[in-house]
């Protein structure tokens, strides 16, 4: 089910200490609205199946929503203190101090953030690992049959019965699309946050690119996808127009859609972007939504479905 304001918070869960100043998940300025899109982005990137993994989700989105609070008190501070005097040499004590103190809840609050984070990827690796071995044994399973097969056999003195022809609906209805029989596609997943920080467009990548190519390494199956999570603290800045034409989302920012493509096209994206103006660019058009993760009917995930089919599934 997902999370709206009509439906409520999850009574499961407890909110992760903010390591700001404030211990609540909403304080004055903030909506109640864009926290629960915030957890809701955060289920559908990671669908959780398991009571464990949701409340480990939903830490790590509110872990999130704590840093982009202290992100912006720190920004906030930081351009006060310069109206007050443009020059930091000349700052009194207790300036450098508010600023100071302001650095640490940021920091305090990316740790945080980072900690859950970490504990969610270290579960769900743990998960992908319990899957390969899984898998492999099937395999050998399989090997053992054919082998078994292969061994010859006696005739038999009676004829084998003939198998009863299938319905329609037998044939048609197998259980086919079951996420018991689809097949689970390795992903590599990076965050990413666009600000504006004295009047010049910020790109940061959590993890970075070098990061998430050493995570990819441990993988087994290897990754086949990359998900790239926009969020635009201060607004859409000229830089990622190309990420909408509205004006009305450019102006408001927040959540913006997110990059899905091969690892294949990821490793050239990064590549072009090294050269670049350090933000991201486009990366020729995102893939539609694999099916094992809920599958999309858009016109562009429609439009894509051979391009995937080609590339991930063959």
């Amino acid at each position: 089910m997902k999370l709206t304001p009509e439906s409520g918070e999850d009574p499961n869960l407890r909110a992760p200490q903010d390591e700001g100043c404030a211990n609540a998940r909403i304080i004055p300025g903030e909506s109640e609205e864009e926290l629960n899109a915030l957890r809701q982005g955060w289920l559908d990137d990671y669908e959780p199946h398991t009571q464990t993994t949701r409340s480990l989700v939903l830490q790590a989105a509110e872990a999130e929503w704590v840093r982009m609070r202290n992100v912006e008190r720190y920004h906030k501070c930081e351009k006060k203190l310069c109206e007050e005097e443009k020059d930091f040499t000349l700052w009194s004590e207790a300036q450098h101090h508010q600023l100071q103190l302001a650095l640490r809840y940021r920091t305090a609050a990316e740790r945080s953030f980072s900690r859950a984070l970490a504990n969610l990827e270290r579960l769900r690796g743990s998960r992908l690992r319990e899957e390969t071995q899984r898998r492999r044994e099937q395999e050998r399973e399989q090997e053992r049959e054919k082998k078994t097969e292969k061994q010859p056999k006696q005739e038999s003195k009676k004829e084998a019965p003939m198998e009863k022809p299938k319905t329609r609906g037998e044939e048609t209805f197998q259980g086919q699309n079951n996420p018991k029989k689809m097949r689970k596609i390795a992903l590599l997943e990076q965050w990413v946050e666009v600000a504006i920080e004295d009047g010049k467009t910020i790109t940061k990548l959590y993890p970075s690119n070098e990061k998430l190519i050493e995570q990819g390494k441990t993988m087994l199956p290897p990754p086949e996808l990359v998900y790239r999570r926009m969020f635009f603290a201060d607004g859409i800045p000229p830089e990622y127009y190309w990420t909408t034409e509205d004006e009305a989302k450019r102006k408001a920012g927040g959540c913006g859609g997110i990059q899905r493509m091969t690892v294949d096209t990821w490793l050239d994206v990064i590549d072009e972007e090294k050269e670049g103006n350090g933000h991201l660019g486009t990366c020729g058009g995102n893939l539609p939504r694999p099916k094992e993760r809920g599958g999309c009917e858009c016109a562009v995930c429609v439009g894509n479905a051979k391009i995937f089919e080609e590339q991930i599934l063959t």
